[in-house]
């Protein structure tokens, strides 16, 4: 075993680490930061989604999450082979070498990490091991050597990152917690999780909006685009131009088309108004002519100039007559 710093044993070192860090994490994973709306759209996926949802909570951006659990069910299997297809390192094989690694990996750290009754890839190790692969050495000390210490491992990656890992299994049950990481461990860390979360310039591929149904005096669908998420075309004379078309289905609770609205929206402006609308969205309010009850609404808008479409699932309920 590799010697630790001569200053105290072990034992010590390590339960000082647990008393000061036990409880804090390097990083939330992305499951552990989703809202308490968003973790009831997790668990109402089928069974298929929410085992990509779980599979991929260390590569899956915010914005991709909301996108897939935003999506009509029909269109999850696109976004899936969409989301492998962005991570592909290279799309003209058949391989996609990303994904198989990814995937090798879970597979890896469920063999290896058991203990704790959770599945491995979803342990400290296990996550670990999956963001930064094996490391090059592993420093073991099994219970009992010294008086009152936890069982532990040292993870060392000395070839690239050259840092060191510590972790402890507290509750002496198999499952290993990470103890005490550096400020320096936990930015390689980070920083080889948002690699993963945002490959190459992908994120920009993505077309997303937000859309909520407004209840007042009146009630109107209201969606909104920024503007950093549209392409737009040269037009002449220093203007810039864009065409949404929005598709709008409406399905009363019986399970019947109750409304449809279709429409072309057309942008326009000139170079000398870009820079206003950075950080702004383009809104679209839809009057809704419905009557009181619960309805779902498969919205689908497209990005004529980018040729991107978006399909977006909303349940919601008009809660007075018009």
């Amino acid at each position: 075993m590799s010697s630790l710093s001569k200053e105290t044993s072990p034992a010590q070192r390590i339960g000082r680490a647990m008393r000061a860090f036990l409880g804090i994490f390097l990083f939330l994973p992305l499951f552990l930061a989703l809202s308490c709306k968003t973790m009831e759209l997790v668990r109402a996926l089928d069974k298929e989604s929410r085992a990509f949802t779980s599979q991929v909570r260390y590569i899956i951006s915010q914005k991709e999450m909301k996108i897939f659990l935003e999506l009509p069910p029909a269109d999850r299997e696109k976004f899936i082979e969409e989301f492998w297809k962005r991570r592909d390192p290279d799309p003209e094989t058949e391989e996609n070498e990303f994904k198989d690694e990814y995937l090798g990996r879970i597979a890896t750290a469920n063999k290896l990490f058991r203990g704790g009754g959770k599945e491995g890839f979803i342990q400290d190790r296990g996550r670990i091991f999956i963001l930064l692969g094996p490391p090059d050495e592993i420093d073991t000390e099994p219970v009992g050597k010294y008086a009152g210490a936890k069982s532990y491992e040292v993870w060392n990656y000395l070839i690239q990152n050259q840092i060191r890992l510590t972790f402890v299994d507290i509750n002496g049950d198999g499952e290993y917690t990470l103890i005490r990481p550096d400020a320096r461990a936990m930015q390689i860390i980070n920083s080889a999780q948002a690699r993963l979360q945002h490959p190459g310039s992908s994120d920009q591929e993505l077309f997303d909006f937000s859309a909520e149904v407004k209840q007042g005096e009146t009630v109107f669908l209201l969606i909104k685009i920024p503007y950093k998420n549209l392409w737009f075309k040269e037009a002449g004379g220093g203007k810039s131009e864009q065409t949404l078309t929005v598709d709008l289905k409406v399905i009363s609770s019986s399970g019947k088309e109750a409304w449809r609205h279709q429409q072309d929206y057309h942008l326009a402006f000139g170079d000398e108004n870009a820079k206003k609308l950075a950080g702004q969205s383009y809104a679209i309010e839809i009057p809704l002519d419905l009557a009181k009850g619960s309805y779902n609404a498969d919205l689908t808008l497209n990005d004529r100039v980018g040729e991107r479409t978006q399909t977006k699932r909303l349940a919601f309920s008009i809660e007075k007559e018009p």
